[in-house]
């Protein structure tokens, strides 16, 4: 079994365990989030992404 984590930057925002797909779904709704909340007058929201690393990493599921 796969989980996808979702990450900005070195920090887990959300962990997914249905698809690749519903998790980049989750990373750009999470994405502009914080920029609508925190970053929305800082520039536009490519600018946003040049400096804000969101992304998706696939895992093991370890059962034990």
């Amino acid at each position: 079994m796969k989980a996808y984590v979702i990450c900005c930057n070195d920090s887990v925002e959300a962990v997914n365990l249905k698809s690749f797909e519903h998790a980049e779904r989750i990373k750009k709704k999470l994405s502009k989030k914080h920029y609508m909340e925190y970053c929305q007058n800082a520039g536009t929201y490519e600018e946003y992404q040049s400096l804000w690393y969101w992304h998706v990493r696939v895992v093991e599921v370890m059962e034990g």
